[in-house]
């Protein structure tokens, strides 16, 4: 006669009881004032909960907040009018399913961000190098265009790299590109394009109108910024009177780090635009595309931080002018671009890293 089984469900209770129990808890008693007072000051014990919560907080302002995304695939930019915005391919709910998107991209840079946030330092430099060069060439077209100087400031060059300005298909040239009519370019196309007059001259946008269209709260922002220095100071602190602290506060301190230096390196891109500013095209779009496949291929060429295969132009026609919204991983190509984007990389893995290796001696 066998012995009697033991559901799995069973199995797995006394398994989580065993593990509960293998631990042991500590209760600080607080007593309460023994006379009326204004004033209660925190006990001088901290509690696990306290530190966990401080800490999840502290990592997720800075892995969320920290992010400048480009201009997104715009929602009025289907010749349909009801852009295909099923979430995950089967559930469609309309504007909704465009939210939860967003939503989702949010998400996934934040996860990106937890595991490697030195490629993050890594490419808001990169992006902070070529705007700064493409800076120079726009303020020099924006000075001499016709009827006067169009006003041309550092955060129209980042909304021009952020692929906010976009040029618009006719229906029939729509088709080849899932019935998306805009193309999306890059400050290096405007440049290009208006230099040879493909385009109309640049939109003369001020740039307090620029400003009204970032959707980043300052209040949030400041909130985010305080609580990251506030528990670096804090960590820091307690290192320098010899008082412990555990290996999560090691990640946030590591974690806090890496968010100051991408907020310094983002300090000037607008945040989170999500309109986009359309230019009239003066010759038709296949030769513009062919200008653009030129360009990329002689001039200038970019390429996405995580491609396996490295190409000083890209893989195909259809891939280099699809006019699809720039990704946020998109990075400038050329020996000085690279030797710079590399250096700070590897200043983002001794800042991520150090920390770490530097804690096995507190």
């Amino acid at each position: 006669m066998g012995l009697p089984k033991i559901p799995i469900q069973l199995s797995c209770f006394f398994f989580f009881v065993a593990t509960i129990q293998a631990y042991t808890v500590f209760k600080p008693k607080c007593s309460a004032p023994t006379a009326e007072a204004n004033y209660v000051a925190a006990p001088d014990s901290r509690g696990t909960l306290d530190i966990l919560l401080k800490s999840i907080f502290t990592i997720f302002a800075c892995t969320w907040t920290i992010h400048h995304p480009n201009v997104p695939r715009q929602y009025h930019g289907y010749v349909d009018q009801n852009p295909k915005s099923k979430l995950c391919g089967y559930l469609n709910l309309g504007p909704l399913s465009w939210r939860l998107k967003g939503f989702l991209k949010s998400t996934g840079r934040m996860i990106l961000t937890i595991f490697a946030p030195e490629v993050i330092i890594a490419v808001a430099y990169n992006d902070r190098l070529a705007t700064r060069e493409d800076h120079e060439l726009l303020d020099k077209l924006a000075e001499g265009e016709e009827g006067g100087k169009v006003e041309w400031s550092l955060d129209h060059t980042y909304y021009a790299n952020m692929g906010g300005f976009v040029i618009k298909k006719t229906n029939a040239e729509a088709e080849t590109g899932n019935g998306y009519n805009l193309h999306h370019l890059s400050g290096r196309d405007v440049y290009i394009l208006r230099k040879k007059r493909c385009i109309g001259k640049l939109p003369n946008i001020t740039q307090r109108e620029l400003k009204d269209r970032v959707k980043s709260d300052s209040l949030i922002k400041a909130i985010s910024i305080s609580q990251i220095i506030w528990s670096t100071a804090r960590i820091l602190d307690r290192t320098v009177y010899g008082l412990a602290i555990c290996a999560l506060e090691l990640t946030v301190l590591a974690f806090a780090l890496c968010a100051i230096a991408i907020y310094w390196l983002y300090w000037d891109k607008p945040k989170s635009i999500g309109v986009s500013t359309t230019i009239d095209r003066l010759i038709s779009y296949e030769r513009i595309k062919d200008i653009l496949v030129e360009a990329r291929t002689r001039a200038y060429s970019t390429r996405h931080i995580f491609s396996l295969k490295r190409t000083r132009a890209f893989s195909s026609r259809s891939e280099a002018v699809d006019g699809a919204p720039l990704r946020i991983d998109t990075i400038r190509e050329g020996k000085e671009f690279d030797n710079k984007t590399f250096w700070a990389l590897l200043v983002g893995v001794v800042l991520f890293g150090g920390i770490h290796v530097g804690g096995w001696r507190v």
